[in-house]
């Protein structure tokens, strides 16, 4: 237990996500991927060592009439409502503390096709915020879309030129030199094993991540409702 006060604007506390040590390796590989600035952007929520003020937090608590004064979750948004719900309460001028302080522990999904229904929808989710006009997400919720997108341009473009074939390997070979040295780094702090695997998870969760991007970006319909 720790005491919390809201003082100085700050109107909502939360904590970085702490994995659940007590699980399989499928689950403390995902753990290992979130937790690392090239798996899902390094947003400050995310570090276990963090504590100060940030644009969002997991899983944020705060005063009731916070939310009778700026409304609850938006239920359309299917990964973002957290984002949105904090926007909204920094727009009133209120403020969002991260501290590990409080303990709060998740479970991440023990399977890997969950894991790639997860980001699909996670991309998903990103994508239905373009359906707002303030600023929800940040740029780096959309690097895995600008990948795919310009894995799959090259792809086509390289049938027809040599500069998009050179483009295209060129990319890729980027890619795989900062996967190999991330998957290096986490494996040596924590199992040997992790690096037969993590390379293709880091692949996969981008890949997965930026073709669910891309599905909501496809689907126009949510632009008409």
């Amino acid at each position: 237990m720790c005491k919390i006060s809201f003082g100085n604007g700050l109107r909502e506390r939360g904590r970085p996500g702490k994995a659940c040590k007590k699980i399989g390796f499928i689950p403390r590989l995902i753990n290992s991927i979130i937790e690392c600035p090239f798996g899902l952007g390094g947003a400050r929520f995310r570090r276990s060592d963090y504590e100060g003020y940030v644009d969002s937090v997991w899983p944020g608590f705060f005063w009731k009439k916070i939310s009778d004064e700026i409304g609850l979750f938006e239920e359309k948004f299917v990964r973002t409502e957290d984002v949105e719900f904090n926007l909204r309460l920094r727009e009133k001028g209120y403020k969002v503390y991260l501290t590990p302080k409080i303990e709060a522990y998740y479970f991440a999904r023990d399977d890997f096709w969950g894991f790639l229904i997860q980001n699909i929808n996670n991309g998903y989710g990103v994508a239905q915020t373009l359906t707002v006009g303030r600023k929800i997400t940040a740029i780096r919720h959309f690097i895995p879309f600008i990948f795919v997108f310009s894995l799959a341009l090259l792809g086509v473009l390289s049938f027809f030129s040599g500069i998009a074939q050179f483009l295209l390997i060129f990319e890729f070979g980027l890619y795989f030199l900062v996967d190999l040295f991330f998957s290096i780094q986490i494996s040596l702090k924590n199992e040997l094993k992790y690096l037969l695997v993590l390379p293709f998870m880091f692949l996969f969760l981008h890949l997965s991540y930026g073709i669910g991007t891309l599905f909501g970006i496809l689907n126009l319909s949510w632009l008409k409702k």
